[in-house]
């Protein structure tokens, strides 16, 4: 099966997540929020979307928090509820589900993509080891999910791992 193979960096701050293949041609760039209520934006090759999140349930601590890839039309490309402190996160991608789960967190992240029987299908690994300020990661996804929601994976591992 063809992949997504794509190297994704971040200088520092709030700059832009830029995800190039391995010869330096930029495939997607992901825009995090100035402001708490600002949608996330992200341009795949002249593409915009943009990532809602919204609080999903209100809970005494932490909330629950839906985030949603939605194109330029309106319409969800990808979708999923995250709730803290728990190690699998179910995401839809069209009609398809899949788990997006943390298999370490120490020092680097590193997530995986699995099926709905458990086979992992695809991977988000942090490859500068421990760092506040230039990182770098690897994504590797299957083809037939689209590069959108393969950044869309990326957004969250990230926001899971950097809150």
């Amino acid at each position: 099966m063809a992949s997504i193979r794509l190297q994704v960096s971040v200088a520092s701050g709030l700059s832009p997540y830029i995800a190039a293949t391995p010869s330096g041609r930029t495939m997607a760039t992901l825009h995090r929020p100035t402001l708490p209520k600002q949608p996330s934006r992200l341009e795949v090759e002249g593409r915009e979307y943009r990532i809602e999140h919204a609080v999903a349930s209100n809970h005494v601590l932490l909330n629950d928090f839906r985030y949603a890839l939605v194109d330029a039309a309106g319409g969800t490309l990808a979708s999923c509820t995250a709730k803290p402190g728990v190690r699998a996160t179910d995401v839809t991608i069209g009609d398809a589900g899949y788990r997006l789960v943390r298999r370490n967190r120490w020092l680097s992240m590193r997530y995986t993509l699995e099926d709905a029987q458990g086979r992992e299908l695809g991977r988000i690994v942090e490859t500068t080891g421990f760092s506040l300020w230039r990182r770098k990661f690897a994504l590797e996804m299957p083809e037939p999910i689209g590069l959108p929601a393969a950044m869309f994976l990326f957004f969250l591992a990230a926001t899971f791992t950097y809150r």
